[in-house]
């Protein structure tokens, strides 16, 4: 999509979520919600809860992250796939858009498995981390998905919607990752990233003496 509104260079500097573990479970604080994710990592199923307040138990210093993109399992278990560094890319309508730079791929378990599904593992795990270095973005307050022209046409319905529920499902890249936290009862909203794999430009322009920004999405 194209679009030529309200394009910013300020950069926000503070991640939103505080990650750390301990044998049992993973705890992701939202620093701005006051609110905390403790997934159990020993349950054979997905098995979460959102407690208020930040309940990071982990005696040593928390790891500032800056979302999860999803979670899959291989032979070992579910792994969660978190977002730890990121490239701010620039603002539209005041909301900051990011290009993902860094991810981590944290197991649930250390299983043991035989040394033939051992090697299948590193193998799965190798093509995972190539298709993350994919060129990724997301933005946690702007819809990346829809252009420009369709989401002004959105009902006021549709824009009170949690981003990941008015995403174009063509576009949005991690969902079957984010499955777990989509089909939590309640779905767990704030948790969810909408990452897109694409390209985004942002283009200063200078016409009849007036400056603008021309962004391609």
């Amino acid at each position: 999509s194209t679009q030529s509104t309200g394009f910013s260079s300020m950069e926000p500097t503070t991640s939103t979520y505080r990650f750390s573990q301990v044998p049992s479970q993973i705890f992701l604080t939202n620093t701005r919600a006051n609110k905390t994710l403790v997934i159990d990592t020993e349950a054979d199923h997905f098995s979460v809860k959102v407690v208020q307040g930040l309940q990071l138990l982990d005696p040593k210093a928390p790891k500032a992250v800056h979302g999860i993109l999803g979670f899959l399992k291989l032979l070992k278990g579910r792994y969660l796939v978190l977002i730890t560094e990121r490239e701010f890319v620039g603002s539209v309508q005041n909301k900051p858009i990011y290009k993902i730079t860094g991810t981590q791929i944290i197991p649930f378990k250390n299983i043991r498995l035989s040394p033939e599904k051992e090697e299948d593992e590193i193998q799965y795990l190798e093509l995972l981390r190539s298709v993350l270095n994919l060129d990724m973005f997301y933005s946690e307050k702007y819809d990346l998905t829809n252009s420009y022209q369709r989401q002004v046409s959105f009902t006021e319905e549709q824009k009170e919607m949690p981003l990941w529920k008015r995403a174009d499902q063509r576009f949005f890249w991690n969902r079957n990752l984010s499955l777990d936290l989509i089909e939590n009862d309640p779905s767990l909203d704030e948790w969810i990233t909408v990452a897109i794999v694409g390209f985004i430009s942002i283009n200063n322009v200078r016409v009849n003496e007036k400056n603008f920004q021309y962004n391609l999405i």
